[in-house]
């Protein structure tokens, strides 16, 4: 038996609502907010929800590093995402709004005595969240989050503010959205910084480099 989509997943806990679940196709929006305008895109976008294994992570000997120069870069972070617009909600009044879904990932590398980099893997996480308009009141997340349990599907739910709710509602609701998910990831990124902090590893001779942002990605 095939395994059903998030999308089809999204269905079946919408039937016999009052809400309606209207499927699209999965998209990369960080990669190119532009494409659902295109008749065609040859990216390849990857698979949603995917779990890398951690295990499979290797330590990688540096270069072009004088030796016997100690550095104080010691530990270094990253945090990744991808966000996909899997289907539109579509409320009793017909108007409809875009649910996204993504994935987000913190990892943080240290630099070992050797000069080799290996994982700190207490610090590596990867979560799953669903963001919904703020049209859907806590009641019906709450439904969600029992019809996901019950398929084992882990997923944090979050709204993100629609013109209901005093904004505007020409306001683009995809990078709304996609900031909700954002916030998750910078999130457990501050969590990591906390936990380094807290068994000390981060010390004068010991410090943290935070890699710039551009992997990011949007489906």
């Amino acid at each position: 038996m095939s395994q059903k989509t998030v999308s089809n997943v999204m269905q079946d806990i919408f039937e016999g609502s009052k809400f309606r679940c209207l499927p699209y196709e999965k998209r990369n929006l960080d990669e190119d907010p532009d494409s659902e305008y295109r008749e065609y895109d040859h990216r390849i976008n990857g698979r949603m929800f995917e779990c890398p294994e951690s295990n499979t992570i290797t330590t990688v000997p540096t270069t072009g590093v004088n030796e016997r120069t100690r550095s104080i870069l010691t530990y270094f972070m990253d945090g990744s995402r991808r966000v996909f617009r899997f289907c539109d909600v579509i409320l009793p009044n017909g108007r409809y709004y875009p649910v996204l879904a993504g994935q987000v990932g913190v990892a943080v590398l240290q630099r070992t005595n050797d000069r080799s980099i290996t994982p700190m893997r207490k610090h590596v996480q990867y979560k799953n969240k669903i963001v919904f308009p703020d049209t859907i009141n806590e009641s019906d997340l709450g439904a969600i989050r029992v019809e996901l349990a019950k398929r084992g599907l882990e997923f944090a739910l979050g709204t993100y503010p629609t013109g209901q709710s005093g904004g505007n509602q020409n306001e683009d609701y995809i990078s709304i959205g996609t900031k909700k998910i954002l916030d998750l990831m910078h999130d457990l990124e501050l969590d990591a910084v906390r936990e380094m902090m807290a068994d000390c590893d981060l010390r004068d001779d010991a410090m943290l480099v935070e890699l710039a942002p551009g992997n990011e990605t949007v489906a």
